[in-house]
């Protein structure tokens, strides 16, 4: 009796929807856009903050310092091996790892690169401000004057590393997703972004050309740290780039220093400098890992805002079409009380028809939510046709949580804005119901 009683309900619920057709479609679409925004948002943040959790997790980023000459900074100038040992006798210093950097160019390689994409948009403005940047690198802007964006556009970086060392400290590569590392010298690994936008793969040849030298390189692996700065570099043995710098095998472009655990870096930084007056400047992460942790957080703040905005906006929109929808129902409720229906009854019925509603309007939310960042990606470029868009694969994340928090957030706006106007219609008394 109790489950003929249930069909009976459910059969009631669903050719109550069948027949207010378009109040259905209504709330479906309330429901659909609030959840594919929600879901699209959360997606859009959570592959963010992988990507920012991967960058600044760089050999642990938090206890990191980098050392670059004071005067032609990491890319330009260079520091003699011998300081490696000065800093070791510091106390709280765990390991010193030497690198070597230099922009470069590939030989007969087709690139697009961050920086080639930025020449279509630079303006007088952007390219002082990036002479300005070079700078800062390592020449200053009397020297680099006339070198601006499009003279750079077609570089990339090269890391020249020791791999033994950078293997102990959890360095370079943070993570081989194909190929392995080189073992030898002549060897290279090339980060995922550069191998794709060029085409690369492992086998491959490439030679690399900086200044008035050059060497050809085969592709071992190809390797991704989740950013676009260094997953648009090539990494080789530190002999082989000291060589295409034109250094001595005694220097380097800069030292990672690695700290102990709950060492404070700027303790060693202070020893360091006094050590080495005049001599070196410091990059301490740990302050650059705060800072983008903190304006990240405030992302996530503004990002929870808006998405209590479109709910309430939701649950708003919903609540206007429900009342009107009761208004209309007004008659049907108070026929239902008079043939003897409970008023848990009637609630239970718009319980039903909320739930059918929400649950189909939030999983056809989740599927616009997964093609929103894809479907913005192709629609944006139509309008500003000059805007550097990311790959959304990228920088999207979806997880099993999000879909069931996207369906819960669904339901819930639909339910609570339906249900709402329902109380205030059953507690009128039958009587009362047949005026309306």
């Amino acid at each position: 009796m109790a489950r003929e009683y249930k069909l009976k309900m459910h059969n009631i619920a669903y050719k109550n929807l069948f027949g207010r057709r378009f109040r259905a479609i209504l709330l479906l679409f309330a429901i659909m856009i609030a959840v594919a925004l929600f879901f699209g948002l959360s997606s859009l943040t959570a592959g963010m903050e992988e990507i920012m959790a991967e960058a600044t997790n760089d050999s642990n980023m938090k206890n990191t310092i980098d050392v670059v000459d004071s005067n032609k900074g990491m890319f330009y100038g260079t520091i003699d091996r011998s300081v490696i040992k000065v800093i070791e006798s510091i106390p709280g210093v765990k390991n010193v790892v030497p690198r070597v950097f230099a922009l470069v160019r590939l030989e007969d390689v087709g690139m697009t690169t961050p920086m080639s994409q930025m020449e279509r948009t630079v303006t007088p403005e952007m390219d002082m401000l990036m002479q300005q940047m070079m700078g800062m690198m390592g020449e200053n802007v009397n020297t680099m004057a006339g070198v601006g964006i499009s003279d750079i556009a077609d570089s990339v970086n090269l890391i020249g590393i020791d791999p033994n060392l950078e293997y102990i400290t959890g360095g370079y590569p943070s993570k081989i997703v194909k190929g392995s590392i080189f073992s030898t010298s002549g060897g290279a690994i090339v980060g995922e972004m550069l191998a794709q936008n060029s085409k690369l793969d492992v086998g491959d040849k490439i030679t690399v050309l900086c200044g008035d030298k050059q060497r050809t390189f085969y592709v071992s692996g190809i390797y991704s740290f989740g950013n676009p700065i260094q997953d648009n570099s090539i990494v080789v043995n530190i002999k082989d780039a000291q060589y295409l710098k034109g250094i001595g095998n005694n220097e380097v472009s800069s030292l990672r220093v690695i700290s102990e655990e709950n060492i404070d870096n700027s303790l060693i930084s202070m020893h360091i400098k006094a050590k080495l007056p005049g001599k070196v400047s410091i990059i301490d992460h740990s302050l650059t890992a705060s800072v983008i942790n903190e304006q990240f957080n405030q992302f996530k703040v503004y990002e929870y805002i808006v998405i209590a905005i479109i709910v309430l906006a939701s649950i708003g929109f919903i609540l206007a079409i429900t009342m009107r929808s009761i208004t209309e129902r007004t008659k049907e409720i108070g026929t239902l009380r008079a043939i003897g229906w409970q008023r848990t009854d009637v609630l239970r019925l718009i319980f039903i028809e909320s739930l059918i509603t929400t649950i189909i309007g939030s999983i056809l939310g989740i599927i616009l939510g997964v093609l929103l960042p894809y479907i913005f990606q192709a629609i944006i470029p139509v309008f500003f046709p000059s805007l550097i868009i990311p790959p959304m694969s990228e920088l999207v994340k979806i997880t099993p949580f999000m879909v069931v928090e996207s369906i819960a957030i669904g339901c819930a706006a639909g339910i609570i804005g339906g249900m709402i106007p329902s109380i205030r219609a059953i507690r009128m008394s039958p009587v009362e119901a047949f005026k309306y």
